[in-house]
Parts: C-alpha cells; sequence; structure tokens
C-alpha cells in the first residue's frame, strides 16, 4: 500500500517533531507499553486529538461481558477528534487461557475522529502512525473488510489485490468482530459500525489460532471504524490499536495468561475497595 505522503503531511506537521521516545522500554504487566502509548499520544495530540483519561476497569452493567470495560467506547464526544489509552478486559477470554498470545487484560489506543475529516481521514492517520512512527511495512498489511470500503482504502493509498481480504457483508455480521462489521452482541451502546480490520505477520508460533477471516500468520492489530453500518448512528470515524498487538508485530513478545490474569484480578480489587462498589460478576471468571 502506498500512502500519501503530501496528504499525511498537510494532516499531521508537527506530529513528526514531537516523537522523541526511546524504544525499547517494557511496560510493568498490566500496564500499557510507555514507548507505544507515549508514541501515540505525542502524535495524535500534535494533530488536535483531545487526550481523555480511561474508564473505568469496572462499568457496573453485570449483564454486558461480566461488567468488565469491553472496549473504549464512550459517550463522552469532541467535535475536534480524541484518544484514550484504554485497559479492557474480555470474559470470554478466560476461557481460552491455554491459548498462546490470549491475555486476561490487555491495552488500546482508542481514537474518535473529527467532524470535519474527510472520509478516510482517521484510516490516513492511524496507517501513519503504524508505518512512519512504528516502523510498520506497509506493503505487509493486510486489510480485511466487506467491498464497500475497499473504495476508500484505494482513496487513501492503493492496496494490492494478495494485501486484502474481502468477505460477504453476512459474513462479516456473523462474527461482528471488527473485520469489516463491528456490533458486539447485547452492546448497551448498540454499537454497529462497518470496519477495516488491519492484519500485520507475525513470528510463527509466537500466537495462537487466529479466526478464519486472518490472513495466515497475521494477528489484527488495529480497525477502523469507517461509518455506520446501520441508519440512526454517528458518521464520524473510529479506531483503535491493540497496544500488546502491535509490541508482537514489532517483535516484541507477549506477556502470559497467567500475568496478566494476577494483575487483572488484583486491579479490579483495588478499583472496588476505593470505590466502594461490589466486584462485578467477570472477575469470578478469571479467579
Amino acid at each position: 500500500m502506498s500512502i500519501d505522503r503530501r496528504h499525511v503531511m498537510k494532516l499531521s506537521g508537527a506530529g513528526i517533531a514531537a516523537l522523541s521516545i526511546a524504544p525499547g522500554r517494557a511496560a510493568a504487566t498490566g500496564e500499557a507499553d510507555p514507548d507505544i502509548a507515549e508514541a501515540a499520544s505525542a502524535y495524535f495530540g500534535a494533530l488536535g486529538y483531545k487526550p481523555l483519561p480511561p474508564l473505568s476497569l469496572i462499568t457496573g452493567d453485570d449483564a454486558f461481558n461480566g461488567g468488565l470495560r469491553f472496549d473504549p467506547t464512550r459517550r463522552d464526544f469532541d467535535p475536534k477528534g480524541q484518544f484514550v489509552i484504554q485497559r479492557l478486559a474480555r470474559v470470554a477470554d478466560a476461557e481460552n487461557r491455554d491459548t498462546p498470545g490470549v491475555l486476561a487484560s490487555f491495552n488500546v489506543i482508542g481514537l474518535q475522529g473529527r467532524v470535519q475529516d474527510k472520509p478516510g481521514d482517521l484510516l490516513l492517520h492511524v496507517l501513519d502512525f503504524l508505518t512512519a512512527h512504528r516502523a510498520l511495512g506497509s506493503a505487509r498489511m493486510q486489510f480485511v473488510s466487506t467491498a464497500s470500503v475497499f473504495p476508500l482504502l484505494e482513496a487513501v493509498g492503493p492496496v494490492a489485490d494478495g494485501n486484502r481480504v474481502e468477505r460477504s457483508v453476512a459474513e462479516a455480521r456473523h462474527t461482528a468482530d471488527g473485520a469489516g462489521v463491528y456490533a458486539p452482541q447485547g452492546h448497551p451502546f448498540g454499537v454497529d459500525i462497518t470496519t477495516v480490520g488491519i492484519f500485520y505477520p507475525v513470528a510463527g508460533g509466537a500466537i495462537g489460532p487466529q479466526p478464519d477471516h486472518a490472513p495466515q500468520g497475521t494477528v489484527k492489530i488495529a480497525e477502523i471504524g469507517v461509518g455506520p453500518a446501520r441508519e440512526g448512528l454517528s458518521p464520524v470515524e473510529y479506531g483503535l490499536i491493540g497496544i500488546e498487538r502491535l509490541a508482537l508485530a514489532e517483535g516484541r513478545p507477549l506477556p502470559d495468561f497467567e500475568e496478566t490474569r494476577l494483575d487483572l484480578l488484583r486491579a479490579l480489587e483495588r478499583e472496588a475497595q476505593t470505590r466502594g462498589i461490589a466486584l462485578p460478576s467477570g472477575y469470578s471468571a478469571f479467579a
């Protein structure tokens, strides 16, 4: 994929000069990798995206994901765009604890686009961050989505046929996991977004079996919501970059499930005590 550099420079300007993060620092268990988190904060902050504090791990809604924070979706909205470094945990992952690469909790960069942006601008920003500032090869990226999204990709930069995987809308909606459609069943905000999943190759054996739609030998490192999948939802673009997955794509190891499990339990206990609330039902799934 060839990214339009003139377009990137016009949009990101001072973002390049703002990045002076020392590589290779390791994060404490449960914390976002400081190298990636600080680089993302500098890059998207320089573009004018507003930084937000992370949401709590305990949502108070036990009916969805056992009361644990599932994704960075929030009610806050800023027309100039915003981003957050957010820790998440998904109850379904507790059942896959023996699968290599599965974590009890993980961190993401959550992004909300700007109302004045053209379609594909947030996608362009994410690709520029991944390639120019995290040194991933654009030619190695694989894009998985439905046919309606590929013209938008082509507008950002040509994508070779071998670098895209087209899914039917029905198939993408069946999994609804961000590779064409993101619409978690029972999500309290009724999220239903047309997306493109960005996959990247990793060293063999570094992570366990991936979904059928994942290109062989890759993991999904990001997904971009390019528009609502049904009427009545905001047309603003959204993005999510997996911090541990990005570190893996850069050649660094993942923490193991047990490390993240114990740290998640401690974090939930601290939060429940501090807030004076009961532990969520999702706690017992990992306990």
